[in-house]
């Protein structure tokens, strides 16, 4: 995947690639916003919106809802 990101004009001088598994504190950071975000603003979040209520209306996992904290915890 890194290739396709050279390829692509990814510069490995300006971007910093990692392996995201590799980080600890990735991870860290993950559990801990998930655990202090209340489910209520993570159901609001655009993206998943449409998606939790037209494939599961009742039934929504935290592996669904959590990807924006993942995301954010990345940056």
């Amino acid at each position: 995947m890194v290739i396709d990101w050279l390829a692509a004009g990814v510069d490995p001088g300006q971007a910093i690639l990692f392996i995201q598994s590799q980080v600890i504190e990735h991870a860290e950071l993950h559990l801990l916003l998930s655990m202090m975000t209340p489910l209520g603003w993570l159901e609001r979040v655009p993206p998943t919106r449409p998606a939790s209520k037209a494939d599961r209306p009742r039934s929504v996992d935290l592996r669904f809802l959590g990807y924006p904290l993942l995301q954010s915890a990345t940056s």
